[in-house]
């Protein structure tokens, strides 16, 4: 039996809409073989129906009259109800609130997923056709099975269903649009004379609404996040996310900032959030800049991102992306819109001369993500500066010119001569005679190890290598 969610075994069952002429034979041609829907279950005996639908019938290609009785909370989940049983309908919920006094409670031992019933509608205090869909400690979940909607009723709003009324198929019929139904598409939607026509693309039957002959368009949803903007002139404590480019990163703050909901705080909400999401609707034909939700490739994680050109994703809350194909992004939950993009874009204060190559930046990876007591202040000109503590941190060495040093290979031993001020003057020559100190005037022999600026090199006096050998034997 179709519907009902309780174990049975051999049960005691009514079959509602017809009698019983002709059923011994039915059951004989078929083996005592049947499929039923279940309908309700009170006092351990099981009604039943050979009818299974559980909604109109709603042809392709043909223009259906009625009227759109609710939109889902994915906003592209429609209940519709046509015109050819609204009468019924009518007829059925006056009769129902005619006998609302002499309905009987449903009982605690009938509360179960798939049984139905009466309930108190909180909208009107109408009562309406339901069918119960979880039981919790204190609520009953159920669903109007003639309106599409769903509400938690507390257990004595709800009521056994008379046998007159169980064997009339619901009134409405589920469907699916293409892209989201806006707030103001909902309103000429909902409770209007509508045309309804299914067609099918690509094995998908699609809804689309037509009023006076005229299509009613519902257009790609645009969930609108809020994109803050990093405050100029302070020193803010910051998580990198993501290095795009040797000059380009993208941080968060990891405290709130005044005026700013941007933090480590708001992007493990977000998280949260999507960890509880099993059911996310997929995005139809999402569009450039649009807000969505997909998997990392790395963790199979879900986060916000946007789209942006051919395919491609940007995780809103971290700045880093990834190509998505058809069908792997997803609806962003309502509820996310209120939380700001958390991941800044900030273009950092790097010379031109440092090349974008894949070495510099895993130099800035290596030096920024991950890294404690790390700030970032933007300076008026829009140029990022990061700090560790109240040093700033340079990424990379910067160039050094070859006419200025070019005399001078790696590696090579050289003179070179210091003054009482610690002053270095280099210059090519022979290996000369060694020093023991560095103080005062004199020419000490040292090999160039490495040129950091063109004011900083960094050297090894020759006459310690012996030294060294034996410390490198005994590591």
């Amino acid at each position: 039996m179709k519907e009902m969610e309780k174990m049975a075994g051999a049960v005691k069952c009514k079959l509602m809409g017809r009698d019983m002429e002709g059923w011994d034979q039915k059951l004989d041609l078929s083996a005592y073989k049947v499929e039923l829907m279940c309908l309700a279950m009170y006092d351990n005996v099981y009604f039943v129906s050979e009818d299974l639908s559980t909604s109109p019938s709603l042809p392709v290609d043909e223009d259906i009259p009625g009227s759109v009785s609710h939109v889902c909370l994915d906003r592209t989940s429609l209940w519709f109800c046509p015109s050819t049983y609204q009468s019924a309908l009518d007829t059925m919920m006056d009769q129902l609130n005619e006998l609302a006094t002499k309905l009987t409670p449903l009982h605690v031992s009938h509360l179960f997923s798939g049984q139905f019933c009466v309930a108190k509608f909180s909208g009107d205090g109408g009562l309406y056709r339901a069918r119960v869909t979880r039981v919790g400690e204190e609520k009953v979940s159920v669903f109007y099975v003639d309106f599409g909607n769903n509400e938690d009723k507390d257990m004595d709003e709800l009521f056994v269903l008379p046998e007159d009324f169980m064997n009339l198929t619901p009134a409405v019929a589920k469907v699916e649009t293409e892209n989201s139904v806006s707030s103001d598409l909902e309103d000429k939607l909902v409770g209007v004379e509508v045309v309804l026509r299914m067609e099918d693309e690509n094995g998908k039957r699609l809804a689309k609404f037509f009023l006076e002959g005229k299509e009613m368009s519902c257009c790609p949803e645009q969930v609108m996040v809020e994109v803050e903007t990093f405050p100029v002139g302070m020193k803010i404590e910051v998580s990198v996310g993501h290095v795009e480019t040797v000059r380009v990163v993208w941080v968060t703050p990891k405290e709130k900032v005044d005026g700013m909901q941007a933090s480590q705080e708001l992007v493990d909400k977000v998280t949260e959030v999507l960890a509880t999401q099993d059911k996310l609707a997929t995005l139809a034909s999402p569009q450039i800049g649009q807000m969505a939700v997909a998997r990392f490739s790395e963790d199979e994680m879900l986060y916000r991102c946007r789209v942006e050109e051919e395919g491609f994703v940007r995780f809103i809350d971290f700045g880093d992306g990834e190509v998505k194909e058809e069908g792997m992004l997803y609806k962003m939950p309502l509820e996310l819109e209120m939380y700001a993009v958390d991941a800044f874009k900030i273009e950092l204060d790097i010379e031109e001369t440092v090349l974008n190559t894949e070495e510099n930046i895993l130099i800035a990876e290596e030096k920024l993500i991950d890294a404690e007591n790390l700030s970032l202040e933007l300076s008026q000109g829009g140029l990022g500066t990061c700090y560790k503590g109240e040093k700033i941190i340079k990424l990379f060495k910067q160039a050094v010119e070859e006419t200025e040093l070019g005399s001078i290979p790696k590696g090579n031993i050289i003179e070179i001569s210091v003054s009482d001020e610690e002053e270095i003057e280099v210059s090519d020559g022979e290996e000369a005679e060694t020093d023991p100190s560095l103080s005062g005037q004199g020419r000490v022999a040292v090999t160039v190890n490495d040129v950091e600026t063109v004011s900083t090199l960094w050297l090894t006096r020759t006459d310690s290598f012996s030294a060294l050998d034996k410390l490198r034997d005994q590591l």
